[in-house]
């Protein structure tokens, strides 16, 4: 759009300066002419098309008086391109600049391009707080006729020139470009600005800039699922219907998460096709029984067949989960599903609308949330459970921002635990949903933990040792004597009786983590 409105302009510029020397080579063959030259004839062409008209100069030859006409008729479509061209230079340009040097002293939250998913952040954190500058370095062409955008500041420069022009260095940048290489190339530009980099990506580079922050929207929407519809009961049975990225996100987060007892037999069947996933997770059978039923622990059915070839599965299942990456395959299978089985359970539904009579998960408004994007109280919970570690261990241990990329994961899974841990203690009704983790909650919560025997303490200790393990399975660690992190060996990998009294009461600090919390 943009090259074909700059043609238009250098062949409006074209088209003038031939009428100009046309004008000037016919007059100057009369010699009653008074418009002799370039300057006279410009002057003579600029009366004309505003409109003005002194009278101090007209042509006088025949040639002379058609270019004059040609001139007067084309007078109102040019003074209406200067005006418009005025106008859009005002909007575009001079009066966003003018609005971005006003709010120089505010915090400026960045969005690179105009999406539904950037449109929903940015409607969250305006209602958040609405003295928040928004700023969109994209063309409002680029947005849809029905995008529900908050007030904002179409920017003219892009994310690196405006970092440039914060000199405080509040200011948020979000790459949420649809394809998540774009972000990484953005977020690689701006790594030497003063700023923050919120990355929409699938890649986290082991050794994080202490500016970088980065999510994918399967693992925020895996996060909102089980922290709107908990695991309440060690022995369900859990149906994942659809495969893709989304179905593969819910099915890890399950299995890294749900740990409510140190006797759990969670049944999980998964319908789709889920070879990657095992191939990624080969470490699978370390802590759940693959492919076949367990009384004593979780069991993973992991199948290629059809859904509905077994109907006796989804009728006796606790929950059905609908989630496939392509949103018309899981409006055919869940059709399907109210028209041909009888199914009792409550089924959940990844859709990116809410549908009459079912429970749905996983629209942008939901998923694109600052505390699911940014996890700044999640991450603070981590970092304090990090520095929980850190004084056990004399400190000896890394700080935040010196921990790599894995190590921080294991801190924020523990940390999205501590909702399970509530419920463990307080109850399954203690939180409800995602709402959040309040500081009396915790304190409610630490009451309970302090007064437990010494019984108790150990029944705790045992689920987060679990927990822990799950952890370094998924991400395919292996036991040994000595540790080594380039290899993801650990010698805690261990049942817990295996485990030394001292190694035992680590497994203690997650749950006294919610002392310092209800300060």
């Amino acid at each position: 759009m943009k090259r074909k409105k700059l043609l238009l302009c250098f062949a409006a510029i074209a088209l003038f300066a031939a009428l100009i020397f046309l004008l000037t080579a016919a007059e100057r063959a009369s010699e009653e002419a008074n418009i002799r030259t370039v300057p006279l004839a410009l002057w003579y062409s600029i009366t004309t098309l505003t409109t003005v008209g002194y009278g101090d100069l007209y042509p006088v030859t025949a040639v002379g008086r058609i270019i004059g006409a040609v001139l007067e008729l084309l007078s109102l479509g040019a003074l209406a391109f200067l005006i418009g061209a005025l106008i859009t230079l005002l909007r575009g340009k001079l009066i966003p600049l003018a609005r971005i040097r006003r709010s120089a002293r505010k915090e400026w939250f960045v969005f690179p391009v105009m999406t539904d998913e950037a449109a929903s952040l940015a409607r969250a954190l305006y209602a958040e707080d609405r003295s928040r500058v928004i700023l969109f370095c994209a063309s409002e062409d680029n947005a849809h006729a029905d995008m529900d955008l908050p007030p904002y500041i179409p920017s003219p420069i892009g994310p690196v020139g405006l970092t440039k022009r914060k000199k405080d260095g509040r200011i948020s940048v979000f790459c949420m470009y649809p394809d998540f290489r774009e972000n990484d190339r953005l977020a690689e530009a701006l790594k030497a600005e003063r700023c923050i980099v919120y990355c929409m990506t699938e890649h986290e580079p082991e050794d994080i800039p202490e500016h970088l922050h980065c999510f994918d929207p399967y693992d925020c929407c895996a996060r909102l699922y089980w922290r709107r519809f908990p695991l309440l009961r060690p022995d369900e049975t859990v149906v994942i219907i659809g495969d893709g990225k989304y179905a593969e996100a819910i099915l890890a987060c399950a299995l890294e998460q749900n740990v409510l007892s140190d006797s759990m037999h969670t049944v999980y069947r998964a319908f789709g096709n889920f070879e990657n996933f095992r191939r990624n997770h080969y470490r699978l059978s370390e802590f759940v029984s693959l492919d076949k039923p367990d009384a004593c622990r979780d069991s993973l059915f992991l199948t290629d067949r059809a859904w509905n070839a077994q109907p006796d599965l989804l009728l006796c299942a606790s929950r059905i989960i609908l989630c496939s990456d392509d949103p018309d395959q899981t409006i055919e299978r869940l059709n399907e599903l109210q028209r041909y089985f009888p199914i009792a359970c409550p089924v959940h539904v990844k859709y990116a609308q809410p549908l009459d009579g079912v429970c749905t998960f996983g629209c942008s408004e939901e998923i694109f949330t600052p505390e699911l994007v940014m996890r700044r109280e999640l991450n603070k919970t981590a970092v304090l459970l990090n520095e929980i570690y850190n004084r056990s261990a004399g400190g000896r241990a890394k700080d935040w921002n010196a921990l790599g990329s894995f190590k921080r994961r294991s801190n924020i899974a523990s940390a999205e635990h501590l909702r399970i841990k509530v419920r463990i203690l307080l109850g399954e009704d203690a939180l409800r949903g995602d709402e959040p983790l309040t500081g009396e909650l915790c304190k409610k919560a630490y009451a309970a933990y302090a007064s437990a025997d010494e019984a108790q303490l150990d029944r705790f200790r045992r689920i987060e040792h679990a927990r822990w393990m799950r952890f370094h399975y998924m991400n395919n660690w292996s036991y040994a004597k000595v540790r080594n992190d380039a290899a993801r060996q650990h010698p805690l990998l261990v049942p817990y009786d295996s485990l030394c009294p001292a190694d035992q009461q680590k497994d203690s600090y997650s749950w006294e983590l919610m002392k310092q919390l209800s300060e």
